[in-house]
């Protein structure tokens, strides 16, 4: 999440889960992305992959370290 939009129900969604700001999500459930993606496609594989009250599990880039991130979809 390079940039979170805060004026959305979404993006405030994301914001309160622990996201922050320079984020970047660089795999979804231990597949990386094989390249940089927009936050329109990011959310297009989620809305088509997974339900709200599912787990998605990511890898964020955060200050040069991956860590891994488990997100409850609102």
């Amino acid at each position: 999440m390079q940039w979170i939009n805060n004026t959305t129900p979404e993006g405030r969604a994301v914001k309160k889960s622990g996201l922050r700001h320079g984020d970047y999500v660089v795999a979804l459930d231990g597949k990386p992305f094989g390249e940089k993606i927009s936050h329109r496609t990011f959310n297009t594989r989620v809305k088509l992959n997974y339900r709200p009250g599912q787990k998605l599990n990511l890898t964020l880039m955060r200050k040069g370290k991956r860590i891994p991130y488990e997100w409850l979809l609102p």
